[in-house]
């Protein structure tokens, strides 16, 4: 049930997590069944399903999935599993941690977004050299000390600004030119995961995630543009057979020459998130080894005369 249903077309890759803690909690359940009935019968059903119990728990790969950062993230942007994380992840699993990467990652996307130019310094060598000669000027020819402040003089060099604009320039304030600060993008990115790791709101276990994004693209769209890469990743490479035949190509015909394991995962992505890319230009394809069309003239050339 598990393999059907993770690698149908739907499956996300959210999907790995729960279902892996879904086997701990199905073999206990097991185990549990068999000791309740008793019976020298049942000792083999018992000894099986520790023994199946220890194998998943002592797995190191399996394991790992709980501390890769690509799952948790998955997990935790799917509304139907984000209030379930603690009972997801093992014991003692750092919840905390998990949410600030996620912050991170949020705040990448808005940083991604605003393109951020460097923010001049107030205390550079040019703004206090400028800052310097104003003030000699409007000073009666006063010299000024060579110690003076340099965001001191830029201050009372710009005291015909605003004081917003005075903010503006020693970078105290964000604007359309500069846009937001990295510190504000962290606090906004910090306060967008609050609030959606605190909604209510949930989707039906037969529901698509990405619907449930797709509605909140304005509220928070860093927040859905990630959601959405995540999301959009399938679970498991069970069904790159459809996949491979959907392309129809004569290269995924030979059984003889399998493609690697890396092409496959490759192609599935690209399988699930083309529309993603309208720009993107398909490379062509490079077969496995060998030319096709000397391979197809080798297989006639063997193949028994008849009269």
């Amino acid at each position: 049930m598990v393999v059907r249903e993770a690698s149908a077309a739907q499956a996300s890759l959210s999907q790995v997590l729960p279902q892996l803690r879904y086997l701990h909690i199905f073999l206990e359940q097991v185990h549990r069944h068999f000791e309740e009935q008793g019976g020298a019968e049942v000792g083999a059903a018992i000894r099986l399903a520790k023994g199946l119990a220890l194998q998943l728990a002592t797995d190191c790969q399996l394991n790992e999935l709980f501390h890769r950062k690509e799952f948790v993230l998955a997990t935790l942007l799917d509304p139907r599993f984000k209030g379930k994380i603690e009972a997801i992840l093992p014991t003692g699993a750092d919840i905390d941690h998990w949410k600030q990467v996620l912050v991170y990652k949020v705040k990448e996307v808005m940083v991604s977004e605003y393109s951020l130019p460097p923010s001049p310094s107030p205390h550079s060598s040019k703004s206090m050299h400028a800052g310097a000669r104003n003030l000699g000027a409007e000073g009666k020819g006063q010299k000024e000390p060579a110690h003076r402040n340099g965001s001191g003089s830029l201050l009372l060099g710009q005291r015909e600004r605003s004081l917003l604009e005075q903010l503006e320039s020693v970078g105290l304030l964000a604007s359309e030119r500069s846009g937001a600060s990295l510190s504000t993008e962290s606090h906004l990115a910090s306060i967008i995961v609050k609030k959606y790791l605190r909604e209510n709101e949930t989707i039906g276990a037969q529901e698509d995630p990405l619907v449930y994004w797709e509605k909140r693209q304005e509220v928070w769209p860093a927040l859905a543009r990630l959601a959405t890469v995540y999301l959009s990743c399938p679970p498991t490479g069970v069904f790159s057979g459809s996949v491979c035949a959907s392309l129809d190509s004569p290269a995924f015909v030979q059984p003889s020459a399998p493609l690697p394991v890396e092409t496959v995962e490759r192609l599935l992505f690209l399988k699930t998130n083309l529309e993603n890319f309208p720009n993107y230009t398909a490379p062509p394809l490079l077969f496995p080894r060998g030319d096709l069309a000397e391979g197809e003239q080798t297989s006639e050339a063997d193949l028994p005369l008849t009269p």
